[in-house]
């Protein structure tokens, strides 16, 4: 815990992580089902005191070089 602030690291399939970021944004539950999540990705949520929810990232795969990226 870093002050207010409270940091949670989830390492998890890509079909959860598509489906809690489809139910963070109030998406239809079943929009879970078409998204695309590569391994090793990385997906950022945040949620204000307030309950706002900012989608910061998703399916980032920027830190993998071409060759281990799927």
């Amino acid at each position: 815990k870093l002050g207010d602030r409270t940091h949670e690291v989830v390492v998890t399939h890509g079909n959860l992580i598509s489906y809690l970021v489809c139910r963070a944004l109030h998406a239809p539950v079943d929009s879970w089902l078409s998204a695309d999540v590569n391994n090793c990705s990385l997906t950022k949520v945040s949620i204000t005191a307030h309950g706002h929810i900012k989608l910061s990232c998703h399916n980032d795969t920027g830190h993998l070089t071409d060759a281990l990226r799927t």
